[in-house]
């Protein structure tokens, strides 16, 4: 199971996230890699809807031809009263209005990351995580947040992972817990990112994908340490 479920929203519900994100101006986040950026999220804020068009002001224009950016099709995440929505669309038209807009087509549909299924825990002390993107060389470093039996989050510097870790790719994971003298390897699919509080940390999630039997027998021994209390975590819910 995924560590966040996404759920279909109403035709209700949806007009009010759609009007909300509107009004406040909501933040997204676009999949760099139709729009040519193959190491980047490009993100904006939405400014007006007319006619079936979402207005988008971009942070950053894609540098790419014109031609190939009209009716390219883009993954969109929006973070809105604390919750992650997720959408499909396709750029428009890319108005001569001075400024970084885009024409975005208004979603058909949308969907919300659900709260998860599983208790998380939290390590009692510090865990880092090692992060191997695919051809990396060596590994980038985290601190582990979270974690339950389908995945984890960790805290990392911004400058190092925001352009290198693209939502959807999978990387392999390492982490080492001394209390229980035991490490773990294992493939993991890029989740979430957002910006921590300081905005010079992100925070990622990942979820486990062990489909070969190796990685499916680590994950086991992860789980079974999970529960085990001398591996020092701390159920969150346990910590409020």
């Amino acid at each position: 199971m995924p560590m966040q479920a996404l759920l279909d929203l109403t035709p209700a519900q949806f007009k009010r996230v759609l009007e909300q994100a509107v009004r406040s101006r909501a933040v997204c986040e676009f999949d760099a890699r139709p729009f040519g950026f193959q190491g980047k999220t490009l993100s904006g804020t939405i400014e007006a809807r007319d006619n079936g068009v979402l207005r988008v002001r971009m942070r950053q224009m894609p540098d790419a031809p014109e031609s190939l950016l009209i009716g390219a099709f883009c993954d969109v995440q929006m973070q809105l009263s604390g919750e992650l929505y997720c959408f499909s669309t396709c750029v428009i038209d890319l108005p001569n209005t001075g400024a970084n807009d885009v024409f975005i087509a208004t979603p058909q549909a949308m969907q919300v990351a659900n709260r998860r299924r599983f208790a998380r825990r939290s390590p009692a002390e510090a865990v880092l995580v090692q992060l191997w993107p695919a051809g990396a060389e060596s590994p980038y470093h985290a601190a582990l947040v979270d974690i339950d039996p389908h995945g984890l989050a960790v805290r990392g510097h911004r400058g190092d992972l925001d352009e290198l870790l693209l939502i959807g790719d999978t990387i392999r994971l390492q982490l080492e817990l001394p209390q229980v003298s035991d490490s773990f390897e294992l493939p993991a699919i890029i989740c979430n990112k957002k910006l921590d509080v300081d905005r010079e940390h992100m925070l990622i999630g990942f979820e486990f994908e062990a489909i070969a039997p190796e990685a499916s027998q680590t994950l086991e021994r992860l789980r079974t340490s999970l529960t085990d209390p001398a591996a020092g975590f701390i159920d969150l819910e346990d910590r409020a």
